[in-house]
Parts: C-alpha cells; structure tokens; sequence
C-alpha cells in the first residue's frame, strides 16, 4: 500500500512546532486506515489555539506529542494544548449531566432549570461515570419539587439544594461551591430559554454544554488555554525529558506534568479530568516512536515512513549501540530530543534547539551508520539528510559549516520569528546557507530582522531578486496572530514513487505573496 509523508513546520513565531504525518494511500472507501500523527513542540502558549485549528485540518487523530525541552518557546503550546483539552473533559462532563436531564417534553420552564441546575451541581461535586446516578436523582428531586409558577430564581435553589444535600466521598470535578453554583446556574438558565424560545432538544443540549464551557473557561488559569478541543487529546501518547528541574524556565516540568495528568487549576483549587494519556520520558536511543510506542505500539507497517530517536537528555546516537555524552546539563537547549524521520531513500531530521556541540556528531553518525532496529534490519544509511529543520530557529551557534557538509541537504526549513534580543534567523547561518551548493532554497516560516542575503527581509521581492535563494512563507506581518493573516506556515509531502529511486523528490508548499496574486506556491525538490 503506497504512503504519504507529510511534514509541516507551523508558523509560531518566535517558537517552534511541527505536525508529522504518515497518510495511508489509495485505501477503499470506508476501510480504516493506519495513517499516524505526531505533534513535535508547541511554541509559546498563546499558539495552542492555532496548533489545534492545524491539527484539525490534518483530520486524522493525534497519536503522540513529543516535547524536545522546556523552553516556553517549545512545552507552552504544548501545555496549553493539554489544559485546553483537560478543561474542555471537565465541562463535556458536567454539560452531558444537564443534557441528560432535561426531561420528558411538556416540562415548564422553571422545572428544567431546576433539573439542569442540579444535574450539573451535582456532576461538579464528582458524580459522573459510575456515579451518575446521584446527580439524576438530584435532577429529579429538583424537578419534583419546583412548580410551573416558581420564578426562575427559586427554580435555581432548588436545584442547588438538591445537589448539595447528599454528601459524595468522590473528588469533586469543581472544588468551590461557588463557581459550582454559577456554573450550573448558567447551564440551567441556557437550558430554560431555549425551552421558552421552543427550540428542538439538539439545540437546547449544545446551550447547555456551551454555557458549561463558558462558565468554566475564565476560571482555567493559563489564559491561553481556554478554547473547546472536544476531548480530541484525551488519549495522546507523550514522549518527553521526564520530571527534571528548570529554573527560570517559565513553564515548569511540574505544570507540564499536571497537564499530562488532567490536573487543570480553577479558581479556588486544582481537580483532574479523567484522561487516559500515557507518557514515555526519556525514550530509547534509535527506538521507532511513530508506529512502535505509545499504547498502541507495532512494527511499522512495510513501506510506511518511520521516526527514530537519536538524541535525547544530552546522549547522541553514535553508531550501532554507542552513544556520545555531549552535556551533562539536566536540562536546556542541548538536551533537546532529536529525530530522525526515514522514508525510502528520504532522510529529515529535526533536533529541537541543539546546538553545533551536538548536532556534528549525530550528524556524523546518521550518515556512516545504519540505524539498528529491534526486529529486521537495520535502517540503510541515506543518500543524504535530505531536508532538515534547521536548530534553535536559526542560532549563530546550531548548523555548522561541517554540518551541511556531512547532511549534503537539498534545503533547510527556519521556524523563526520576531525578538529583539537574539534576531533569528542569524546572519552568518544564513550565509552558511546560501553558500550550499547543492541547496537551490531555504525556506523561513517568518524573517523579521535584515540580513545580507534575504531578500524579503530587505523589502525586495523574492521572487524577482536575481539568486535569491532564501524564501520567506506567508505574509511576514508583525502580529502574528492576527486573523485572517497569511501565516508562513511550510509544508513538505513526499509518496512512496518520489521516496526512492532515480526520480526520487519532494515538494514543499508555503504561501507566497510576491507572486503577482499571491498564493500557495509548490517548489519541487530533486535530491
């Protein structure tokens, strides 16, 4: 069965963030495929929302998310993610109490706010799952006791009085009982207009469980984290450095953790969503992890692109079943998770904020080395490192000279942005770049900062700039989230055809606004 790989570096400005895919092709409709998705960082937290609007259009489920360090530049997307899609389990969870409360048609107003009002008062205390039967009880005890003259504030006491009567020994989903009022008041009173306004029982649910949301999304302390995911992360894999310290990292091993966990922080206390995340920390060196981890680990299937680890917690792949110590700092840049992406005669590699202490060893070793495999053979050495994303958004001290040479790439990809202190991509990288050879173009989700040899960085056009090799994804607009912008967004497919023999190639597509309409642009790629 022929494959697609598809890698696409997100456009997050400063930070960083990659969707990997590998599409099954030419499947008969209706016959399930084995495509696998993985998320590699997140950028900085603000990007979360963005990072999910990306992996809906994938339209495949998540598998894994791997975190190559702490930076915020990298886990705060990430996290935010998580305690998006934790928040988004919470409220699920109170909002189908209501839903399931609504009772029989002909109900009056105040008796469906007292129902819905105690339903999720009491699923908030922690009455859900097996326990759901206490918070239907609650429901029914506040409809029977709510005439159909009560006002509507009477109508939301009582409700809250039966679902605070009993006692529960479960943890409650929502600590203050205030915030549970107000939550389940605001359920109740959704669920009661819509009843007056004579609306059909699939609109009144979706009122009910957006009221749940709102209610519950300015009270998730990362800002940043308050958007509906539909629970679409409850079961990722996440592959990270495990529990170490970072002082001065803004987003700390521990929060990270919590929002493994489900733990989310409403106002007035922590609770857990019921999530069933797995995580793997430290991974093996040369382990397969798109296919062969997680819960639902195998063999890759034959022909299907695969993801190895070589670098992990400042350990190089070295060869065979050697490994180079190249720090021995707990955590930072150089502990960055690297990976190695092969398909066919197709080699990419992405190495998180790896600097040249690292980076020129590993690279030494992919490409005198086939990687050993834990069944089968091992995997051949590439003609080249095809393509890479370049390190540490383009630092002064990632991709040296000697690492060009040993990777032989035919283009590079630049997840950079705008800040002051550091002006990535670095101008000297950047000449490094351009003097290849054998690399026709680099690729940069954003340049913001002049150099000697990008041309939209300059004010010129791209395109038209003789030996211009250096191209810039999107719009390059200041605020980089802004709605409707051209985000730079650059994405590189390749099939199984294109993947191995004397036509093998890949394509890259980044939307381009020097052309004279502006538009995506594909640029084909022969390596």
């Amino acid at each position: 069965m022929p494959w697609e790989l598809e890698i696409k570096v997100l456009d997050v400005g400063q930070g960083d963030s990659t969707v990997i895919v590998a599409r099954e092709m030419g499947l008969p409709p209706g016959m399930p495929t084995r495509s696998r998705t993985m998320l590699v960082d997140g950028g900085r937290s603000f990007y979360a929302s963005l990072i999910h609007d990306a992996l809906i259009n994938v339209n495949l489920p998540l598998n894994h998310i791997v975190c190559t360090h702490y930076d915020a530049d990298h886990v705060g997307g990430l996290q935010a993610l998580l305690l998006a899609d934790d928040m988004s389990n919470v409220a699920w969870a109170l909002g189908s109490a209501g839903v399931a409360n609504l009772g029989p048609a002909g109900l009056s107003r105040p008796e469906v706010v007292a129902a819905v009002t105690a339903a999720v008062d009491s699923a908030a205390r922690g009455n859900t799952g097996l326990t759901a039967g206490v918070a239907n009880t609650a429901a029914a005890n506040a409809r029977n006791n709510t005439a159909a003259t009560d006002g509507i504030a009477a109508a939301v006491d009582e409700g809250v009085y039966w679902a605070e009567l009993p006692a529960t020994p479960y943890p409650a989903l929502v600590a203050s009982q205030a915030i549970r009022r107000k939550v389940a008041e605001a359920a109740g009173l959704a669920a009661g207009l819509g009843v007056s306004l004579g609306e059909a029982v699939v609109l009144i649910q979706s009122r009910i469980r957006r009221a749940v949301f709102d209610g519950l999304r300015n009270r998730v302390y990362m800002t940043h984290g308050r958007f509906f995911t539909a629970n679409r992360y409850n079961n990722v894999h996440i592959i990270d450095l495990g529990d170490v310290g970072a002082p001065g990292v803004q987003t700390s091993p521990n929060s990270w953790t919590g929002a493994i966990t489900g733990n989310i922080t409403l106002t007035n206390g922590a609770r857990t969503a019921s999530v069933a995340r797995t995580r793997t920390s430290i991974p093996v060196l040369c382990s397969e992890v798109l296919w062969n981890s997680g819960p639902n680990a195998i063999l890759a299937p034959a022909g299907a692109p695969r993801v190895y680890v070589v670098a992990r917690s400042g350990r190089d792949w070295a060869g065979g079943a050697n490994w180079l110590q190249t720090t021995n700092a707990a955590y930072g840049n150089d502990c960055s998770i690297g990976l190695l992406i092969r398909f066919g005669d197709f080699a990419y590699c992405t190495l998180g904020d790896m600097a040249t202490v690292g980076e020129d060893p590993l690279m030494a070793a992919i490409m005198a080395n086939p990687v050993p495999v834990a069944v089968g053979v091992p995997v051949p050495i590439p003609p080249r490192v095809a393509a890479f994303k370049v390190s540490h958004h383009g630092s002064m001290n990632s991709t040296s000279q000697n690492f060009l040479t040993l990777a032989n790439a035919t283009t590079a990809l630049i997840s950079s942005g705008s800040h002051d202190q550091y002006e990535h991509p670095d101008n000297a990288l950047i000449g490094r770049l351009n003097n290849q050879a054998n690399m026709p173009y680099y690729f940069m989700t954003n340049c913001k900062f002049q150099t000697n040899y990008v041309a939209a960085s300059l004010g010129l056009n791209q395109l038209a700039t003789v030996g211009n090799k250096g191209l810039v994804a999107g719009d390059n607009a200041d605020d980089n989230t802004a709605p409707g912008r051209h985000r730079g967004d650059i994405r590189l497919r390749i099939n199984t055809a294109t993947a191995s023999g004397p036509g093998r190639q890949y394509t890259l597509t980044y939307w381009e606004d020097d052309l004279g309409v502006p538009a995506d642009r594909t640029v084909t790629m022969p390596f």
